[in-house]
């Protein structure tokens, strides 16, 4: 089956709330696009399987799937008329930690090694 044709009956899955379905056709599609370097098909798959990921409730799969399609299209925008906050607020989030350096993560104190309390000086 060609690849737009699994996105199109993933994307009707998606729109009947069929979301096991909708997986199913985008793992399909995945298979297939193995060999495919089409930019548009592949960030359509990563936002279709983004959406059921929180459909599910799995935010953090939702975001991993839209750091995909970001890595493939960084300008890409779900309209809000035809799209959930959650689902924006997953492509928000993975376009944060695309923007964060690597090594942006928060300093985390030390205990000190003398055993005396926290934040006291010796």
């Amino acid at each position: 089956m060609a690849v737009d044709v699994l996105l199109e009956r993933a994307e009707i899955a998606l729109r009947e709330a069929r979301f096991e379905r909708a997986e199913e056709l985008v793992r399909a599609a995945r298979e297939a696009m193995r060999e495919d370097p089409d930019a548009a098909r592949r960030v359509r798959l990563e936002t279709i399987s983004a959406t059921a990921e929180v459909a599910y409730g799995r935010h953090e799969a939702a975001i991993a799937r839209f750091e995909q399609a970001l890595a493939v299209d960084p300008d890409l925008e779900l309209d809000p008329r035809e799209n959930s906050p959650k689902l924006r607020a997953a492509l928000v989030a993975a376009r944060a930690r695309r923007a964060a350096p690597e090594d942006s993560l928060p300093a985390v104190a030390a205990p000190p090694l003398d055993a005396s309390p926290f934040g006291v000086e010796p």
